[in-house]
């Protein structure tokens, strides 16, 4: 009986401590900045970085990588505004697989400007509607991954957002 009534306040606490924002959450020391009108990290969410999909990876294949977003990414839908930021774990080789989409006119000097833990990391510029942005970093850790585009969707009446891109998919070996 004291096993059953154990294990419930357990469970109790989890939940709470899953449905409830902490007052400040912090990553690599780091202070998540809340962004008005946009879902804030919670601690359930910051514990899928936890799960590192190295065990997966091993065989050098690129699986699905867990993303926390900071600020700027949708996870409903996928856009990433004009200026983003998000925690990607990575898996056995630290290698990161962004996959774009861009359904808008291109120019061929849509540039994005790519941060990896605060420290410049590189470009893409949009020349096609689907392209693939590797990122080499440190295997099986926790990375921030920043985007800074200098293009973006001008908002409208039916969606306020300054959108440049979709991430169709994260993927990570």
């Amino acid at each position: 009986m004291r096993q059953k009534k154990t294990m419930m306040m357990v469970a109790v606490a989890a939940c709470i401590l899953l449905a409830v924002p902490l007052a400040k959450q912090y990553v690599f020391g780091q202070e998540l900045r809340r962004v008005p009108g946009m879902a804030q990290p919670t601690l359930s969410s910051l514990d899928l970085l936890s799960t590192v999909p190295s065990e997966i990876s091993e065989n050098g294949e690129f699986v699905e990588a867990p993303l926390v977003s900071d600020y700027g990414y949708y996870s409903d839908d996928h856009w990433v505004e004009q200026k983003s930021g998000f925690y990607i774990t990575t898996g056995a080789e630290g290698i990161i697989e962004l996959s774009i989409y861009y359904p808008f006119e291109i120019k061929g000097d849509q540039t994005t400007h790519v941060f990896v833990n605060g420290q410049p990391y590189g470009d893409f510029t949009i020349e096609s509607e689907n392209i693939r942005y590797q990122i080499q970093t440190t295997p099986t850790s926790k990375v921030y991954v920043q985007i800074n585009s200098d293009f973006a969707r001008e908002p409208d009446e039916q969606d306020a957002r300054r959108l440049s891109f979709v991430l169709s998919e994260v993927m990570t070996r």
